[in-house]
């Protein structure tokens, strides 16, 4: 019998799914199990996993990965589960170094993040660089993990009842991390990193960034017991986001007083000295024009995280 099961939820994964599986198959520790859930794709994706003779579970409506994740982990019949998604790609070893984790770290969860990007556009690679960036200073115990990386106990999985089902919700992983972080023992492995197809397009990268923020702020309104427990996001995002919502007033306000918008470029280099470190790392490892292009998108995605907190306030009210 296995001692592991790998928990994949998919919609619409055809494009990225079989290099997942493929990882899958791979993998050097063979004692293991694989569930997909397929939450109601419309493209090829079912043919897809139906050629690698992995147990399939086939929802009836759109549910969203927390429910989905949550079905997966209900069907499993083995001791430890493990959890990724259909746009990653795992090591070799990924399992055999869980394994290796449970018995060694005396952890009920273990996680890390990514080894790099399956795409090499400078959006694809910047989405990577600055996660890499984010958390590199993480030390153990951690309180907080991605979804699409850890493994723990099925008992206190369940015992924890997995993951919030809201629909359109994409804070389900922070909640659940953060909630069982107060409890158990979190062991970050940096050495299970895995790649990603990061988005390619700017304007879905942007609008992930918003959904991110809308959920966060709506989470820790909800729970604000929450938000007393570190992270691996930085303190310095409260003064990245405090900043940029001055920006954006300025740049408003300096529609109604012109002589205003002289704070502008002031307040444009307090942004990006907060973000210096990564716009420095991109710049060593992409070159000079990687480096300015970040500068751009991290406006961006500052701006739309202020944005985005006002929907989160604005939904846990309304």
């Amino acid at each position: 019998m296995a001692e592991i099961t790998i928990i994949i939820p998919m919609y619409n994964a055809e494009k990225t799914l079989r290099k997942c599986l493929d990882s899958v198959k791979a993998q050097n520790y063979k004692n293991y199990g694989v569930i997909l859930i397929d939450d109601c794709s419309t493209d090829n994706s079912a043919q897809v996993t139906q050629e690698y003779g992995y147990k399939i579970i086939k929802l009836n409506q759109r549910s969203g990965q927390g429910k989905a994740r949550n079905i997966g982990a209900q069907q499993a019949l083995t001791k430890y589960l493990a959890f990724t998604d259909s746009d990653c790609i795992l090591p070799k070893d990924w399992l055999s170094k869980i394994m290796a984790d449970f018995k060694n770290r005396k952890a009920e969860f273990i996680c890390d993040g990514y080894s790099g990007s399956v795409g090499n556009t400078f959006l694809e690679k910047y989405a990577f660089y600055e996660l890499l960036i984010r958390r590199k200073n993480l030390s153990n115990p951690i309180t907080s993990f991605p979804s699409n990386n850890f493994a723990c106990n099925r008992e206190i999985f369940i015992k924890e009842k997995g993951f919030s089902e809201q629909k359109n919700y994409v804070a389900e992983d922070l909640e659940f991390s953060l909630e069982v972080g107060r409890k158990y023992k979190i062991f970050w492995d940096k050495n299970l990193g895995i790649k990603h197809h990061f988005h390619k397009g700017l304007k879905k990268y942007i609008k992930q960034q918003y959904r991110f923020a809308r959920d966060t702020i709506y989470l820790y309104l909800r729970k604000p017991n929450l938000k007393k427990i570190k992270t691996y996001q930085e303190e310095k995002n409260k003064f990245v986001i405090f900043y940029t919502a001055i920006l954006e007033l300025n740049i408003v306000l300096s529609f109604f007083y012109s002589t205003i918008v002289y704070l502008i470029p002031f307040l444009l280099i307090i942004i990006l000295l907060l973000d210096f470190s990564l716009i420095n790392y991109i710049s060593k490892k992409e070159g000079i024009i990687s480096s300015v292009k970040s500068m751009f998108v991290i406006i961006l995605r500052n701006m739309s995280w202020t944005t985005g907190m006002i929907s989160g306030i604005i939904r846990f009210f309304v």
